[in-house]
């Protein structure tokens, strides 16, 4: 007769199993969750294939339109486990957002067909801009960029809450992208979240995108905040008349043919060589340059084996114009950048996002007689550039330089000083709309060259000054190019009525900027004053010139996505 098991063995053997159960469980469980992630992610794959499908016979489909209640009678795709479905269309991709129920709840997907990723919904922190601006859209080269304790790093693309979001419009932090080398394109490209900007020297261009948008600004007659409301590219143009509540898209994000969702801007003024354009700070600006070189030299930037990664196939760079100037301009009045005036900057040797410490015209006079001095006194960045104490005790409005200012490269105690000097009031906005150098913007009066047969801009018609005519030069480009105005009196000055968003008729004078038409003498706009100029300074200020090389003038670089 067999012996049975003791009541002792039978419970090791209890034991036993249970610690085999307690080992397995979580690893079953961890493949059971990894399955129906994956399961989760096809689902989302199949949603927008169909909306996909959508678009096949109307490309511009307003696929924003779609959500969870109309998915089913749109592409017969069910949604009877999404509780909420939210689609937008990112770098020409269809991106969705979708937050399960049912056999997906407590599951979030998010992302393109080929970047889908499922979490948890308690690691979903949501998405850090609220604000409705369109989502910045990333060339190949480009790398999304945030500021982290004192340094450049690589930001999250998908803008989720945490410490690396790259922006958040409501909160002034706009988006911010570099262009680097390509020896350290890879490393960047494949670098992880919130990987340090090492090198400044791997940097080419610092640039800011400008999401799309329509504006009125209130009936009044002195400056005031311009009301902004963002929107796509898909969605219908606004045209009424921008005063009050009639807003207008504004026209800069028409380019050509093409509906922008924004476009970015340099940060700084062109820096570099009419060979190798950078936008950097801490630099002399690029200067003494024709309109017609600087126009070819910003152009070139796309060009087959450039420097930056640029493929012309996917990117247009040219010339800042004088409309696009406004869209900056404006969206810096607003209640999404620093709407007030921006303080110049008032560096005599042309040093890129240099701060005097105030506005035109109230800032300090090192030398008892100017507000300017070669450094200027900070960097963008919050630093001191110079520790030249206040010398005038006359001028009421004259205020001490920053305690920390020291010892040049100290970090100074109120960061305003530096900041106001951007569009935003903080680190993430456009420098040197205010002072440093004039710049040239492809805004030109009825196709005239110049003043002179010596001194003009390049570009092939008549110079109004001494009736002469350039032949040798470059045509004038396509209209999504430049600015052509036919008059010159500012409310007529676009085929016979308001250049609406251009900041010339809406906004002149605004904070005693200068205000001066184009005309046949004096055919190109140039935009923002010099470090030499007072109070008439400022990011609202225009101005008329001959487009000749002259060392005061520089110019800007744009950036759009062809998608």
């Amino acid at each position: 007769m067999k012996k049975g098991f003791t009541l002792v063995e039978l419970l090791a053997v209890i034991i036993i199993l249970a610690i085999i159960l307690a080992i397995a469980i979580p690893g079953i469980s961890n493949i059971v969750s990894t399955l129906r992630k994956a399961a989760f992610e096809s689902d989302a794959k199949l949603i927008i294939k169909g909306i996909s499908y959508l678009q096949l016979n109307n490309e511009n489909y307003n696929v924003s339109s779609i959500n969870e209640t109309n998915l089913k009678d749109l592409t017969g795709v069910g949604a009877d486990n999404y509780n909420t479905l939210s689609v937008s269309k990112v770098n020409g991709e269809i991106k969705v957002i979708i937050v399960g129920k049912n056999k997906w709840d407590d599951l979030v997907a998010y992302g393109t067909s080929d970047d889908i990723k499922v979490v948890d919904s308690s690691d979903f922190t949501g998405f850090a801009d609220n604000s409705g601006a369109s989502e910045p859209e990333l060339a190949n080269n480009m790398i999304p960029i945030m500021y982290y304790n004192g340094n450049w790093v690589k930001a999250d693309k998908d803008n989720l809450v945490d410490t690396y979001s790259w922006y958040d419009y409501t909160t002034k932090k706009w988006a911010n992208a570099v262009t680097v080398k390509s020896s350290t394109l890879e490393t960047y490209k494949n670098g992880e979240i919130g990987t340090t900007i090492v090198d400044e020297e791997d940097i080419l261009t610092y640039l800011v995108w400008i999401p799309r948008y329509k504006y009125a600004i209130p009936a009044d007659t002195e400056e005031r905040s311009i009301n902004i409301a963002f929107e796509n590219s898909l969605t219908s143009k606004s045209s009424g008349t921008a005063i009050d509540t009639n807003y207008r898209t504004h026209p800069a994000f028409t380019f050509g043919e093409k509906e922008l969702n924004g476009f970015w801007v340099g940060k700084f003024e062109t820096t570099g060589t009419t060979n190798v354009i950078t936008v950097k700070p801490n630099l002399e600006s690029l200067r003494g340059q024709t309109v017609s070189t600087l126009y070819t030299a910003i152009g070139n930037m796309k060009s087959g084996g450039n420097l930056y990664s640029f493929s012309s196939n996917e990117v247009d760079t040219h010339m800042m114009k004088n409309d696009e100037w406004g869209a900056v301009a404006y969206l810096s009045k607003s209640v999404y950048g620093l709407n007030s005036e921006i303080y110049k900057n008032n560096s005599s040797s042309y040093y890129t996002g240099r701060s005097g410490g105030n506005v035109g015209g109230s800032q300090i006079k090192p030398n008892g007689t100017n507000e300017y001095i070669g450094t200027g006194f900070y960097t963008y960045d919050g630093k001191c550039a110079t520790t030249t104490a206040i010398v005038s005790d006359k001028d009421p409005n004259n205020k001490p330089l920053d305690p920390n200012c020291t010892v040049v490269g100290n970090t100074i105690s109120d960061k305003s000083l530096a900041y106001n000097a951007s569009t935003t009031g903080n680190i993430y906005g456009i420098y040197d709309m205010s002072g440093g150098l004039w710049e040239y913007v492809m805004g030109n009066y009825n196709n005239y060259s110049g003043y002179s047969s010596g001194v003009n801009s390049g570009f092939n018609g008549p110079n109004g000054g001494d009736g002469s005519t350039v032949t040798g030069g470059l045509d004038f480009p396509t209209e999504q190019y430049y600015n052509k105005y036919t008059t010159s009196v500012e409310t007529t000055a676009c085929n016979g009525g308001i250049c609406y968003g251009h900041a010339l008729s809406e906004t002149s004078g605004w904070y005693g900027d200068y205000a001066t038409m184009v005309s046949a003498n004096y055919p190109w706009f140039i935009r923002g004053g010099a470090y030499y100029y007072t109070a008439n300074a400022g990011a609202f200020g225009f101005d008329d010139g001959h487009g000749y090389a002259v060392s005061n003038l520089s110019a800007r670089v744009v950036v759009a996505l062809r998608l």
